[in-house]
């Protein structure tokens, strides 16, 4: 179960890094400020080494402030985590194929709360003041990535023309830093699921992140954005769109400053969600479709849709192995019982 939970740990990155990719460059893409494969390259370079130049500080956030292996280590907790992390990669992977809001780090922790609470009830939560900072963040950052790119952009259009060549060049700062951010966050929620595991195994007896999970992780990442946003650049290379480079640097600016900061701190945060708002948010109007309502939405189905099925799919692998395993079924009496059941 160590050697699975970890290999889930990377394939979650590696989706991640793949699900990502193509969002991350389009809009350098379509805005002709850097070419396709500029952009993959440098792209790749910064998931690559976001996650050693940004801390750890989201990784200790899940690991130690909202779920604490350390007490709750043995083999209930290893197998909670590697349910959590079959169900967020698979949901992941679902809402990717099928062409909705991915919400990476919803279905993450949607799937944790059902793997923990379905092993040890609600003292498998260690901090719900963490929990509900994390959830605060989530809601808030979409929205704040699409009405500081809209203000930004409002300013911009008024004072600088979309022809100055500054923009093309300060685009591959905007980048790295897009991809740094996205790679630091991601990587850090897959490395604290790597050491989880570990302490739950006994293999670890502290929260220490081994420096192997991070550059695994990082290699991981860039892979899978380097396989995922391949398909974006031969579909967008010769394509022409109404994004200048201008709307296109706005955008990323917005991005980069909110997923930095948000890692630094400590909040696990959707930076494709980040970057979708912030997209909308220096695009025209087009039609009857408000680009604040589609944020909305997004927000609304990632939360309504992605969190509970993932934890409910935690909760139901972690019972069906354990029963299966002979581990016990966790908390499930309780919560039948509670049901009326």
């Amino acid at each position: 179960m160590v050697i699975f939970g970890i290999a889930l740990a990377l394939l979650f990155a590696f989706m991640s890094g793949c699900r990502d990719g193509g969002n991350i460059i389009a809009a350098n893409v379509l805005s002709k400020s850097i070419t396709p494969q500029k952009a993959l390259h440098l792209a790749c370079v910064g998931e690559l080494f976001g996650p050693f130049l940004l801390g750890s500080a989201v990784a200790f956030t899940l690991g130690k402030q909202v779920f604490d292996v350390v007490s709750l280590k043995g083999p209930d907790a290893l197998l909670c985590l590697c349910a959590a992390l079959a169900s967020a990669t698979t949901w992941s992977h679902l809402t990717w194929w099928a062409g909705s809001p991915a919400g990476a780090t919803h279905t993450l922790l949607g799937a944790l709360l059902g793997g923990f609470v379905a092993a040890f009830g609600l003292s498998g939560v260690n901090s719900s003041a963490a929990l509900i900072k994390i959830f605060l963040v989530l809601l808030i950052v979409p929205i704040a990535g699409f009405v500081l790119s809209s203000f930004v952009m409002s300013l911009t259009n008024r004072s600088i023309p979309a022809s100055v060549e500054g923009y093309r060049k300060a685009h591959w700062l905007m980048l790295f830093l897009v991809s740094a951010g996205h790679g630091a966050n991601n990587a850090q929620k897959a490395t604290a699921l790597i050491t989880m595991t570990l302490l739950a195994s006994g293999y670890a007896t502290s929260f220490e992140i081994p420096l192997w999970s991070v550059f695994c992780t990082a290699v991981a990442l860039s892979f899978g954005l380097s396989l995922g946003a391949w398909k974006i650049v031969k579909l967008l290379g010769k394509k022409t769109s109404r994004i200048t480079p201008p709307q296109s640097f706005v955008s990323h600016g917005s991005t980069g400053m909110l997923v930095i900061t948000a890692t630094l701190v400590g909040s696990p945060i959707s930076a494709n969600q980040i970057l979708k708002s912030s997209l909308l948010g220096v695009t025209p109007r087009e039609g009857q479709r408000s680009p604040g309502r589609i944020v909305l939405k997004d927000i609304l189905t990632v939360w309504l849709i992605n969190f509970p099925a993932a934890g409910v799919t935690a909760a139901a692998l972690y019972w069906i192995a354990a029963g299966a395993l002979g581990y016990g079924m966790g908390s499930f009496g309780t919560i039948m019982e509670f049901l009326g059941q």
